[in-house]
């Protein structure tokens, strides 16, 4: 950035600015049930370039995850982690934490 004295041109100063991409998941954590759904949302800050990539950190074994971001929870309860990677930069990330409640059914025979 170049400033410039209105009063005198030939006086000008300049500062540096550095902008800094952000990636933001939302919401950060979920709790579900096996092969429960859950929809997260990446935003973006500092790019033009607003595309993300998602995957399960824990890949197959903790669920899956959409282009969309539309989350599917394992078979298996636990904890597991939706993670959305910025194109622009992928060294730019957020994760999510997802706890699946693994549950029980009874069922009564008359």
């Amino acid at each position: 950035v170049r400033a410039t004295s209105i009063a005198d041109s030939s006086a000008s100063g300049m500062a540096t600015v550095t902008v800094h991409l952000g990636v933001f998941i939302s919401p950060t954590s979920s709790t579900l049930r096996v092969r429960q759904t859950a929809t997260f949302t990446a935003t973006i800050l500092g790019s033009t370039n607003t595309a993300v990539r998602w995957d399960v950190v824990e890949g197959n074994a903790g669920g899956t995850v959409t282009a969309a971001g539309l989350y599917t929870a394992p078979n298996t309860g636990g904890t597991y982690h939706v993670r959305a990677t910025s194109v622009a930069d992928a060294t730019q990330t957020a994760v999510a934490s997802v706890t699946v409640q693994a549950g029980s059914v009874s069922v009564t025979v008359d």
